[in-house]
C-alpha cells in the first residue's frame, strides 16, 4: 500500500507542479526494497529518503515510544561509522539530513549535491542492517527522550490537552497512543527493545527508498543495486495490524484548566473514516468544511484556495489520509482572555469536542515545505501516506544536551523542529 502511496504522490506532484517534477519511475530489488525515482533537473541536487513502513502504532503493548527512540539510536554508530559520524559526513558534503516519526512509517533523508548520492546511499544501507549501540547510548537517548517529553508536552497546557483528548477519542485504536509515547513506559525501554524492534522492522522488504532531484534512474538503479541489493530481508514480517474503533455510542467531553492559558479555546473532533484510494470527494469536502467552521478571517479566500489544491492534489486533508481512522476538526476562539480553560467533549455518538488551547491564537498543523522540489516530493509522500498531523521530526546529534527536538504531536515548525 505504501507504495501505490509513494507513487500516488509522485503522480499528484506532477499534476499540481507540472514544472517541477519531469519523470517517475519505481522498480523493486529482489530482497524487496522498493524505489522510487523522481527526476527534476534544475538544479544539482538531491533529496535521498528511506522509508520504513513501522511507526507508532506498530509498537508492541507496553512500549510506546519504541519507534521514536529508536530513529534516535539510529544516528549512533555501526560497524563503520562512529556515533555522530553519519551527520558529520553529510554536513561535510554541504548537506543536510534529519528524521521523522510518525504513527504509520518512520523516514531518513539527506539532502545533498547530486553528485554526492552514492555516499548517502552507502551510509543509509549501511545503517539499515548493521546499527550498533551501547548500554551507554541507551541512557543517554532515552534521557534525551524523557527530556523532550518534559519540554514539548508535558510544560505545555496544550500539548497535554491535546494528548489526553486524543487518548479519549480513540476507543481502541494505537492511533490514541503519543508517538512520543507515555513516560512510565519510555523509562523502561531498554537496548534489547530497540534491537529487537530495529531487527523485525529495519530491513530492505519493509522500507521504500525515495530519490529526487537531478538524477538519472539507470544510474540510481546500479548505485542501488550495488548498496542495497547485497541486504537480507526480515523473513515472515509480521502483519500490520490496525484494530478496528467500536461504535462510539456516548460523547466525550474533557475539561482542563491552566493558569498559563491565556486565552481559551472550543475545539471540536470527529473520527473520519479512512480515505479510499482514487476516491478524493469526502476528503477535499472535509478538508473546505475545515476552513468554513474554523478558519482564518480571510475564510472564503481560503477555502478557495483550498478547492483548488484538493482537486490538483487529491484533496490532501489533514486527518484523512491514515490506515485507520484519523480525525476531523476545527478550533475556534472561546472569547475574552483571562485564565486558560481547556475543555473538550463529543456532540452525537461519534465526535470527540474540546475547547483548548494555549497562549492565544492556534497554530496550524503541518509542517511547511521550502521552495525545493524536492522536498515538495517529499512532504507530499508524506502527506500521502497517512500523516494527519505532524510527525515527531527529529535532527541527529551526538551529544546529551537534549535541547531542541521538536517534533510534537502538535506542530511541525519547519526545518528547525529537530531531534535534541
Amino acid at each position: 500500500m505504501l507504495r501505490r502511496l509513494a507513487l500516488s504522490a509522485a503522480t499528484g506532484l506532477m499534476l499540481a507542479l507540472p514544472a517541477l517534477a519531469e519523470t517517475v519511475s519505481d522498480f523493486r530489488l529482489p530482497n524487496g526494497l522498493e524505489v522510487v525515482v523522481i527526476e527534476d533537473h534544475r538544479a544539482p541536487v538531491v533529496t535521498h529518503m528511506v522509508w520504513y513502513r513501522v511507526g507508532a502504532a506498530d509498537e508492541p503493548p507496553g512500549h510506546s515510544g519504541i519507534a521514536h527512540f529508536l530513529e534516535h539510536l539510529m544516528f549512533k554508530g555501526t560497524d563503520e561509522m562512529s556515533a555522530g559520524e553519519f551527520s558529520a559526513t553529510v554536513e561535510a558534503q554541504g548537506g543536510d539530513d534529519n528524521a521523522f516519526t510518525s504513527w504509520d512509517y518512520t523516514a531518513y533523508f539527506q539532502r545533498v549535491a547530486a553528485d554526492r548520492l552514492d555516499l548517502m546511499m552507502k551510509m543509509e544501507a549501511d545503517r539499515m542492517r548493521d546499527l550498533q549501540m551501547t548500554e551507554e547510548d541507551v541512557r543517554t537517548e532515552r534521557q534525551v527522550v524523557l527530556e523532550e517529553r518534559s519540554q514539548r508536552t508535558d510544560s505545555d497546557p496544550g500539548a497535554v490537552f491535546s494528548e489526553q483528548s486524543r487518548a479519549a477519542a480513540y476507543l481502541n485504536h494505537p492511533y490514541g497512543i503519543p508517538i512520543i509515547g507515555w513516560r512510565h513506559e519510555i523509562e523502561q525501554l531498554g537496548r534489547e527493545d530497540a534491537f529487537s524492534f530495529y531487527r523485525t522492522y529495519y530491513a530492505p522488504n519493509n522500507a521504500i527508498l525515495v530519490v529526487a532531484g537531478d538524477v538519472d534512474p539507470a544510474e540510481v538503479r546500479r548505485m542501488a543495486e550495488e548498496h542495497y541489493g547485497a541486504l537480507e530481508p526480515t523473513p515472515n514480517l509480521p502483519e500490520r495490524l490496525r484494530p478496528q474503533e467500536p461504535p462510539q455510542l456516548a460523547e466525550r467531553r474533557l475539561t482542563f484548566s491552566d493558569p498559563r492559558v491565556a486565552q481559551p479555546y472550543v475545539s471540536r473532533s470527529y473520527l473520519a473514516a479512512t480515505r479510499e484510494t482514487g476516491a478524493q470527494e469526502k476528503a477535499a469536502a472535509l478538508t473546505i468544511l475545515a476552513e468554513l467552521l474554523g478558519g482564518s478571517p480571510t475564510t472564503l479566500a481560503s477555502v478557495a484556495r483550498v478547492a483548488v489544491r484538493a482537486r490538483a492534489q487529491g484533496g490532501l486533508g489533514a486527518g484523512l489520509l491514515r490506515r485507520g481512522r484519523a480525525r476531523f476538526g476545527h478550533l475556534r476562539p472561546r472569547g475574552r482572555a483571562g485564565r486558560g480553560r481547556l475543555a473538550a467533549g463529543g456532540r452525537g455518538c461519534d465526535g470527540c469536542r474540546r475547547r483548548a488551547l494555549p497562549e492565544g491564537r492556534p497554530r496550524r498543523r503541518g509542517f511547511r515545505a521550502d521552495q525545493d522540489p524536492a522536498r515538495r516530493a517529499g512532504h507530499l509522500l508524506a502527506r500521502q501516506c497517512g500523516r494527519a498531523r505532524p510527525p515527531l521530526r527529529c535532527r541527529p546529534h551526538d551529544g546529551a544536551d537534549g535541547g531542541r527536538c521538536a517534533g510534537l504531536a502538535r506542530s511541525a515548525s519547519g526545518r528547525d523542529a529537530r531531534r535534541g
